[in-house]
């Protein structure tokens, strides 16, 4: 071998141990984000939104891939001047969701929001989603001319996102521009599952996730429930008329039957007379309740975190009550008799 071959030999050894090291060294020291991160990029997938709006607050909503920190920035102009911001972390606690108040407001007047997130060391920023909302009049003042729509029942009967058109009746609720949207529950329909084949003839942008009802589901595996719960949510949050609609339209949530399960109540041992002999019925309402309250952008109540009814006021013009029909209802299969005193809302419902 001559100096020559000789120097090429020494040259080409030393540059298959440098990248050898610039291999080693990326594996040793790249970021660790855990199995729910093996990309980088933080995407949000269900958009943004607004709800329990009152006269000087508002919850601002919105969901991301894995582990990061939410940011809210808001202002009473499109141009964000004299803004403020808000922070909250998400994780896997909360199903990579995130819920922040923001307090201090001014009654009666449009506000313009955009929401980011970013990861714990603040080296991936997401792309940020702009909405709006407005705060409702104070008790003191009168509005002359109120807008609101009352919606629910969000894909049921194997009626979902239609191909090629989605939730499009959205759209036309949002050229209505109403001050508030109540959505009188049913947001998912956890008991249908979507094939691509609706009823009508028609086809779904299908899912491959259960009803909850299915004979194949285990009740007593939580984390199968959960993830039922979790797909159905996911599933209609990712339609873009929905999103259009919730980030420029705040809303009051409650729930009903189909968050959990067909005509359930809450407090009940089991399900129905049919289904007396199948446990871990009690592990529905609390995952399809839990997951309930980590997508709708709601003020828990402080003393009672599962409390759902609640009360808000536009001005001195409109109260708005927003009842539980399900937490503490009489069984269904109880005879409705005098004796038996059956309730649908409950002592302390009824009471407050």
């Amino acid at each position: 071998m001559n100096i020559l071959s000789i120097n090429q030999f020494h040259l080409s050894l030393i540059f298959l141990i440098l990248i050898a090291i610039v291999i080693v060294t990326f594996i040793i020291y790249r970021p660790i984000y855990g199995t729910e991160n093996s990309t980088p990029s933080l995407t949000v997938n269900e958009g943004i939104a607004s709800g329990d709006v009152t006269n000087d607050s508002v919850i601002i909503w919105s969901r991301v891939n894995k582990p990061s920190i939410m940011h809210v920035e808001f202002a009473n102009n499109t141009s964000f001047i004299n803004s403020k911001s808000e922070t909250k972390l998400v994780d896997q606690n909360t199903d990579f969701t995130g819920n922040i108040k923001l307090n201090n407001l001014t009654a009666a007047t449009k506000y313009f929001y955009h929401v980011y997130f970013s990861t714990l060391d603040n080296n991936i920023i997401s792309s940020s989603i702009v909405g709006t909302f407005k705060t409702a009049p104070n008790l003191v003042m009168s509005s002359n001319f109120i807008s609101f729509i009352v919606g629910g029942d969000i894909g049921g009967q194997t009626f979902c996102r239609e191909l090629n058109r989605g939730y499009s009746i959205f759209e036309e609720m949002t050229k209505l521009k109403p001050d508030f949207y109540i959505q009188n529950g049913d947001m998912i329909y956890a008991d249908d599952d979507c094939p691509k084949q609706r009823l009508d003839g028609r086809q779904n942008i299908p899912r491959n996730f259960f009803g909850i009802a299915d004979p194949q589901v285990n009740w007593n595996n939580k984390i199968q429930v959960h993830d039922i719960y979790l797909k159905h949510w996911l599933y209609n949050r990712a339609d873009p008329h929905l999103q259009n609609f919730l980030k420029n339209t705040s809303m009051y949530s409650q729930w009903d039957d189909h968050e959990v399960l067909d005509d359930f109540g809450a407090e009940w041992s089991y399900w129905n007379s049919k289904n007396q002999n199948i446990t871990g019925y009690q592990n529905l309402v609390h995952e399809g309740r839990n997951i309930f309250f980590k997508f709708s952008p709601i003020d828990r109540n402080i003393i009672d975190s599962n409390r759902i009814y609640r009360s808000f006021h536009w001005g001195n013009d409109l109260d708005l009550l927003i009842l539980d029909a399900r937490s503490d209802r009489s069984r269904n299969d109880v005879t409705d008799t005098i004796d038996n005193n059956k309730t649908m809302l409950g002592s302390e419902q009824l009471t407050w």
